[in-house]
């Protein structure tokens, strides 16, 4: 195919083609795509979590399987907002809610690993 007119283009005295220039521009830029993860997050994986006593007063501590040491947690209320953040928790260690009495729902999440559990708080 022979283009004429606009579609060429002068460059120091060279005649190129503008389709073939604009494809080895876009050539360039072309992301590869590949099967498998390809946005570089890496893949999240269930976390058994336990927690006791349940019911509790507010202090609970939390445990869980097959995750890293530490995580962060979110606890909402039943209406789903977000009733506390505790960031950096150790597997093990004891928290206090500082909620008021009802049903929440705890989130865990590390690095690689997710979960959550419901906790029943009593009224002292």
């Amino acid at each position: 195919m022979k283009f004429e007119g606009a579609n060429l283009i002068h460059v120091r005295s060279i005649r190129v083609d503008l389709f073939t220039l604009l494809t080895k521009v876009v050539n360039l830029f072309w992301l590869n795509a590949f099967a498998g993860n390809i946005n570089g997050i890496s893949n999240i994986q269930a976390l058994d979590v336990n927690s006791f006593p349940n019911p509790c007063y507010g202090d609970i501590t939390l445990t869980w399987e097959g995750g890293d040491q530490v995580a962060d947690v979110v606890v909402f209320d039943q209406l789903e907002k977000k009733a506390g953040v505790f960031l950096n928790v150790t597997q093990g260690q004891k928290i206090n809610l500082n909620v008021s009495a009802g049903m929440y729902i705890l989130n865990i999440r590390s690095d690689n690993h997710t979960g959550s559990i419901t906790v029943d708080v009593l009224s002292e």
